[in-house]
């Protein structure tokens, strides 16, 4: 059965969410409604009861979808784990939202690939800002680096599968120089020193500081990674350098 969000949206292309309509799983008797009182309560002859305002009508709906989701995929007085709850709700969404983009994360980012003409020194550069270690190097050609240690296959399976998870980096040699400012940068803080020390640590590394026309008096310091790669140091999360409640 489709819901409309809206009173005019009925009849107009209907398996489109950007028009104002959620699909939902019909009743397991064939009926109509949306198989959850919750739901059912807030609309009349398939439509959404009239009310005060368009966000109390979204919270409503909300509430109501949220409490078809505790009903049919949670049991009472359970307690689950975060993959547990992850897992369900991403079960959840594919029920209840079929063929649409859900609300509940189903990707993680595993990796991030560079391009590199020194797979090797990008990565052993890399390896000293972040505290990784070398996972595997194909002949120079290919380097994967992450987290130090290194995981078995399976845990770090089960780690993505049970939430973001802290993604490993892979250089590749390839022949072409790098052209311009990259489009995505990496953004790092220092958690146990203040920003000048780690900054003439990654100096010390072969960073070097670059201007992509950020001015003056920013509280981060643009560099490069010895290839050029834009990245930033911001202010430190060390303790006696940051403070939670304070910013």
């Amino acid at each position: 059965m489709e819901i409309p969000l809206r009173p005019h949206a009925a009849g107009r292309d209907s398996g489109s969410m950007s028009k104002g309509v959620i699909p939902v799983r019909s009743r397991p008797d064939g009926g109509s409604g949306s198989s959850d009182p919750a739901i059912d309560r807030l609309y009349r002859d398939g439509r959404l009861v009239s009310m005060p305002t368009m966000k109390a009508r979204r919270r409503a709906l909300r509430e109501a979808l949220l409490s078809h989701i505790a009903r049919t995929y949670f049991e009472p007085e359970v307690v689950y784990t975060e993959g547990q709850v992850n897992r369900r709700l991403a079960a959840a969404g594919t029920a209840i939202l079929p063929g649409e983009r859900t609300a509940w994360m189903t990707s993680r980012l595993e990796g991030l690939t560079l391009d590199s003409a020194d797979p090797r020194r990008l990565a052993e550069f890399w390896c000293g800002v972040l505290g990784y270690v070398v996972y595997q190097d194909k002949d120079g050609s290919t380097v994967e680096i992450g987290p130090d240690p290194e995981v078995p296959d399976d845990q770090r399976l089960a780690e993505l599968r049970g939430g973001p998870a802290v993604p490993n980096m892979m250089f590749v040699r390839v022949r072409d120089p790098k052209s311009g400012k990259n489009r995505l940068h990496f953004d790092i803080c220092p958690i146990d020193s203040d920003q000048e020390t780690e900054l003439n640590r990654l100096q010390a590394l072969g960073a070097a500081k670059v201007d992509v026309g950020q001015g003056d008096g920013r509280t981060w310091v643009v560099l490069a990674d010895p290839e050029g790669n834009e990245f930033c140091l911001s202010r430190s999360l060390a303790p006696g350098q940051f403070d939670l409640h304070k910013g």
